[in-house]
């Protein structure tokens, strides 16, 4: 049985959360394998806080990570995440897949289709609102009970992204700048991909769940990023473990069952004599840390849930309630948000969990953080309300 301290040392450092690195934002997601993209945006968004946590000198507005040697692409990995492009084949036939499945969608559109891809062959990348078309229709996503919101040629452009035609070039502010796939991804990566079928994409994805997750059950509803049984999850950990990719992870005093890459058992013990330095990390709702809630509970001893669509009067905490990694302990939570009209960042509230000593080397060390956060935001001045010690 591993000592769950380790084990927690561990993750963090396979997570990038021990120390700030200096490296482009690309060569981080591929180290991570992958990092959610969410629009919500009160401080910056999931995806730039989750570099921000652990990158030198990143900004609220950098997109990077669209461009050079080590450029990223979106697509859906449980959600949808910024993916190194190496990885592009992999996922290529599941898009192949997903148009299979709209081709009668394709039908229906026909024309707004056609027009987003004719616009975009003609004048390059756009943004959606640079499509012009005032038709309106319901995505698959909305109420039918209310009326038609969504752009025809948005939803077009979503389904086309979806099926691997269009891809995410740049932004534009808030929106994606969409481009044509094949005159954006490599050709050897496209032909890779064409060549691949399904079940070798599958076994591909799952493998890099494994490395993305690090420390990982069978309970995820998103194991290896697919939408898996758990027959069928418990049968690709059979096979996996006697492939010899993944082995048995046992922690002490937690009955959850847990795997890892094989050759982490051996490596743990190295983080016996490894404990992390007292720095402090604002970790986003979506980060990959917070990924698994369960393992987070089983490991840290910490409950958390993102309640961002949690009515008012059922939220224990803000909307965009902040985990607080000092060291290898998540010691607190902060409820922030900016103020972009009067350019400051607000700190509604900061707690720290029971139980927690209140040192003055973590408070340094959070004031520091905040410090970062507010350069990182683009603010001169940041406001703090109800700090509970």
């Amino acid at each position: 049985m591993f000592d769950p301290i380790l084990v927690r040392r561990f993750l963090l450092d396979r997570l990038g959360l021990t120390k700030r690195v200096k490296m482009p934002a690309g060569a981080m997601a591929a180290r991570l394998e992958a990092i959610q993209i969410d629009p919500v945006n009160l401080l910056g968004r999931n995806h730039e806080l989750a570099l921000f946590c652990r990158l030198t000198g990143r900004r609220a507005d950098q997109t990077d990570y669209y461009e050079g040697p080590d450029r990223l692409f979106e697509y859906i990995a449980g959600n949808r995440a910024l993916l190194p492009l190496r990885d592009l084949p992999m996922f290529l036939p599941f898009m192949r897949r997903r148009e299979e499945h709209l081709r009668d969608e394709f039908t229906r559109l026909a024309e707004p289709i056609g027009k987003v891809l004719g616009d975009i062959e003609a004048c390059g990348p756009l943004t959606s609102r640079k499509i012009g078309c005032e038709e309106r229709l319901h995505g698959y996503w909305e109420s039918s009970s209310e009326a038609p919101r969504m752009k025809q040629t948005t939803l077009a452009i979503q389904y086309l992204w979806e099926c691997g035609r269009l891809t995410v070039t740049g932004r534009e502010g808030s929106e994606s700048v969409y481009g044509l796939a094949e005159r954006s991804w490599p050709e050897d990566l496209r032909r890779q991909g064409a060549e691949m079928t399904i079940a070798e994409a599958a076994r591909l994805l799952r493998e890099k769940y494994y490395r993305g997750m690090t420390v990982f059950d069978a309970g995820h509803i998103f194991f290896g990023w697919q939408r898996l049984t758990a027959a069928e999850r418990a049968d690709a950990l059979r096979e996996d473990e006697a492939r010899g990719l993944v082995e048995p992870l046992p922690i002490a005093g937690i009955k959850r069952k847990y795997w890892a890459i094989a050759g982490t058992a051996e490596r743990l013990q190295s983080y016996a004599a490894k404990p992390n330095a007292a720095q402090a990390r604002l970790i986003p709702p979506l980060d990959n840390l917070l990924w698994r809630r369960e393992r987070l509970e089983d490991l840290f001893g910490f409950y958390y849930r993102w309640e961002i669509y949690t009515p008012l009067a059922k939220r224990i905490g803000g909307p965009y309630t902040m985990p607080i990694l000092f060291g290898d302990a998540l010691v607190g939570r902060l409820d922030a948000r900016m103020d972009r009209k009067a350019g400051v960042l607000i700190v509604e509230r900061l707690s720290y969990e029971a139980g927690v000593k209140n040192s003055r080397p973590m408070q340094r060390a959070i004031e520091e953080e905040l410090d970062r956060l507010r350069e990182f935001c683009g603010v001169a001045k940041a406001i703090t309300g109800d700090i509970c010690r």
